[in-house]
């Protein structure tokens, strides 16, 4: 999925889990954070090709995506390091045994158990470039999903209209429950003020 309806997925669940302080803030951080050594990659590759003319932006993208994605030890990496359920699994344990303070463990925790989610989603989303689920002792095993969010080969262009139509109801549902908690606060101040002005019920 895109990278933003991860984002809006999870901040609902950390709203509904009641996750706040370091775990909505690390839960949230994982929503994210397996996108971006992709992202880092893909923006200085662009940016090198554009520099050095070595081809266009159609070339670029099919170099990014349907060779480096697959070939490329770096690209692979970047890529698996915050996706594959193995590395997750290891990065977990680490954050366990490893001597952290109480605060760094619980944040890291939070991020990894994000990150788990992300993938978890990424990993029923994509039909032949999903997450490696072994990596790194396996660099070629992914789940084939029956269903692809990009691939109209596989359900991508129906999966695009259900993704959106999902993004927007998660964003009315996040808004929503802002503005109610908004319109609540203000409610209380203002019945507040009221209390502490004498003869503010009627016959007092």
């Amino acid at each position: 999925m895109i990278t933003y309806s991860h984002a809006l997925i999870q901040t609902k669940l950390a709203r509904d889990w009641g996750l706040a302080g370091l775990a909505g803030r690390g839960f949230l951080i994982g929503a994210v954070l397996p996108d971006i050594p992709l992202v880092v990659l893909s923006g200085a590759t662009f940016g090198w090709f554009w520099l050095t003319g070595q081809g266009s932006l159609a070339d670029t993208f099919q170099y990014l995506f349907f060779d480096a994605f697959f070939t490329n030890p770096l690209f692979i990496t970047g890529h698996n390091l915050f996706h594959s359920p193995l590395s997750l699994a290891l990065q977990l344990t680490a954050v366990y045994l490893l001597p952290l303070p109480a605060k760094a463990r619980r944040l890291l925790k939070w991020v990894v158990i994000g990150s788990l989610v992300h993938t978890g989603v990424d990993i029923v989303t994509h039909h032949n470039d999903g997450p490696l689920l072994l990596w790194p002792l396996n660099w070629s095993w992914r789940f084939a999903s029956p269903v692809s969010y990009w691939d109209p080969n596989h359900f991508g262009r129906q999966f695009t209209v259900f993704e959106h139509g999902l993004d927007a109801l998660l964003i009315t549902s996040l808004f929503k429950v802002q503005l109610q908690t908004r319109l609540t606060t203000r409610l209380v101040k203002w019945a507040a003020k009221l209390r502490a002005k004498p003869g503010w019920l009627p016959g007092t």
